[in-house]
């Protein structure tokens, strides 16, 4: 790792591209084998804030806790709605790249151009989604989750011997008509 570090070859160029494409204001990265930040400068003074975490293990720093602003604690305190959008050029991707799912044994080729959404691409998911591509509220809790306020220790209870098809990721394949990868990992008992 510090050979790649040292030959500026660490990470992902994908990404990288992307990164610099989108510009956000963070960008966080985990399992990545070592725990570093990093202020990425982009044109026009912004800059991204890179966080890279290390893996889950003992002694490792594979958690990261921050404010991330004022958007949440108005939308907390009732002054302001937080609405998450769906993105219609990553949807497309989806929807293009949807015959490259399977579950089973068999050779994937992948495609060797870079998987870019064309114009009329992204006007088939917005007509799919009526020009409304906000994130429903639908969310619906699938497992159990880890509450520190309370005696029971969540390891013992009882959890789902096999997996549960995701309720807003079913919606959204059926919208989208694409395979649901949870659906298709419980039918072949992955």
């Amino acid at each position: 790792m510090k050979n790649a570090i040292d030959q500026n070859n660490f990470g992902s160029p994908p990404f990288t591209a992307l990164m610099e494409w989108l510009k956000p204001r963070h960008w966080f990265s985990a399992h990545h084998h070592c725990r570093f930040d990093a202020m990425i400068p982009h044109e026009n003074n912004e800059t991204t804030r890179f966080i890279a975490l290390d893996k889950c293990e003992l002694n490792r720093e594979y958690f990261y806790f921050m404010n991330i602003g004022n958007e949440v604690e108005r939308y907390e305190n009732g002054s302001a709605k937080l609405q998450l959008k769906y993105d219609p050029e990553w949807l497309a991707i989806l929807r293009a790249t949807n015959y490259l799912c399977n579950y089973i044994e068999m050779e994937t080729i992948l495609p060797r151009q870079t998987l870019n959404a064309s114009h009329q691409n992204i006007q088939d998911i917005e007509r799919i989604f009526n020009n409304n591509l906000e994130i429903p509220e639908n969310f619906q809790r699938t497992s159990f989750f880890h509450d520190s306020r309370s005696p029971i220790d969540y390891m013992e209870m009882q959890m789902p011997q096999s997996g549960q098809i995701n309720p807003q990721t079913s919606v959204l394949c059926k919208k989208l008509n694409i395979l649901d990868p949870y659906e298709m990992a419980l039918n072949y008992n992955l």
